[in-house]
């Protein structure tokens, strides 16, 4: 056996969904979201985290569980939190002069919404998580130019909080090729976004979204290596993934239920 995360592909159960009716679709739903909701929010507290690239659906994802199946969504709030708009605008203005001092003052941001996830008397869902931080945005910001030298220090201050985010039970990797997140960071029309390298460069295998795409591909295997995280990873590719397809909720749901030994 090869040692190493455990990778739920939600692409293996979508192609076995192809041809479902309406009502067997309607009739597996019912089924699973009783049994997940009923579960998660009065019998078993599990804490879920969810990756991926800008761009990739994270808060849609978080609100979807929430709404399906009752789990608390605890979730960036850039567009109404002034903190996180300032935080946000004044890294993009000059990502490397800015990237260490944006990268630390998220520190505290990651570790509070953690612990009001955790602290929640049902199950909780975050949004992103500091590992990203520390093993996606910040290699990305060393190839762009960042110092060794600050690079060493913000892992030492990450270090410090290893043993102070609390245990994640199931993580969900969103995926999709950053031509895509390019779109949907257009679509959105997320104030400073739409002016940055995020939506103004031609997408290339040097473009911003490509690097940190590539080290997010690289993250469930990264944590486990580091032994922060050897939990489960539900992969879903948001290229084929049709957050408004009931079919396809299903899928996700049922996927769910079965590694949390629910069904």
């Amino acid at each position: 056996m090869v040692d190493g995360p455990r990778i739920l592909n939600l692409d293996n159960r979508l192609d076995l969904i192809e041809n479902i009716s309406d009502s067997e679709a309607i009739e597996r739903w019912t089924k699973v979201t009783g049994l997940l909701r009923y579960t998660l929010t009065q019998k078993r507290k599990k804490l879920f985290g969810i990756e991926g690239n800008i761009g990739t659906g994270k808060s849609t994802l978080a609100n979807l569980l929430e709404g399906e199946i009752g789990v608390k969504a605890f979730l960036e709030d850039v567009d109404n939190d002034p903190v996180w708009k300032l935080i946000i605008e004044t890294f993009y203005s000059d990502r490397i002069k800015h990237g260490s001092r944006t990268q630390l003052s998220l520190i505290p941001f990651r570790l509070r919404q953690a612990k009001d996830a955790s602290e929640c008397p049902c199950s909780a869902v975050i949004d992103r998580t500091y590992w990203a931080d520390q093993f996606v945005f910040v290699p990305t910001l060393v190839q762009d130019g960042l110092s060794q030298r600050e690079a060493k220090n913000l892992d030492k201050e990450y270090k410090k909080v290893y043993n102070l985010f609390p245990k994640v039970d199931l993580m969900f990797l969103l995926t999709c090729s950053p031509q895509t997140s390019n779109q949907r960071i257009i679509q959105r029309a997320r104030g400073i976004e739409t002016t940055t390298v995020l939506t103004q460069e031609e997408i290339g295998e040097d473009h911003y979204l490509s690097k940190i795409g590539n080290l997010y591909q690289a993250l469930p295997q990264t944590l486990y290596d580091k032994e922060l995280y050897k939990g489960p990873w539900v992969v879903i590719n948001q290229d084929k993934f049709k957050i408004r397809d009931l079919a396809h909720i299903t899928v996700l749901l049922e996927c769910i239920a079965d590694e949390l030994k629910i069904i």
